[in-house]
């Protein structure tokens, strides 16, 4: 009988507004940043897509229906698939990425890759969720499109 003879309803809903309501509003920037370094290092678009900024799935938009347009009906190129042509460095998961600054909607993150050079990034907070902007208008320059 104990501590656990009330579970009604009212009590679990209770016990799951108390957990619910621990948690923090929003996920920090390093944790969002840790977790795009481990999705990252499958290599996969699809995977990495939820956790880009609007500007930069904006872009990889723009540039997916481009380099549809110029391989004609063939085939349509999707924007996750673009991120396989952008450098993307393998950064290092063992790493945590480091805080360099923050306000209540950006931050800069410095992400590390296997030989330890840093790569700073901007962070834009997003649907209470932080995003990656990948600097791409550099790697989406004419010399390194399909």
């Amino acid at each position: 009988m104990g501590l656990f003879r009330g579970n009604t309803p009212a009590f679990s809903f209770g016990v799951a507004a108390w957990l619910l309501g621990c948690q923090p509003a929003v996920e920090d920037p390093i944790r969002a940043a840790s977790r795009f370094v481990a999705v990252a290092g499958y290599g996969q678009g699809v995977s990495i897509w939820p956790h880009l900024s609007a500007e930069t799935r904006l872009i990889l938009e723009r540039e997916a229906e481009r380099a549809s347009n110029q391989i004609g009906e063939r085939r349509n190129i999707a924007p996750s698939e673009m991120l396989q042509i952008v450098d993307v460095p393998t950064f290092d998961p063992r790493r945590i990425p480091e805080l360099r600054s923050q306000s209540d909607t950006t931050a800069e993150v410095v992400f590390f890759d296997m030989e330890g050079t840093e790569y700073p990034v901007k962070m834009f907070l997003e649907e209470e969720h932080w995003r990656v902007n990948l600097p791409l208008d550099d790697a989406m320059s004419p010399g390194v499109r399909p």
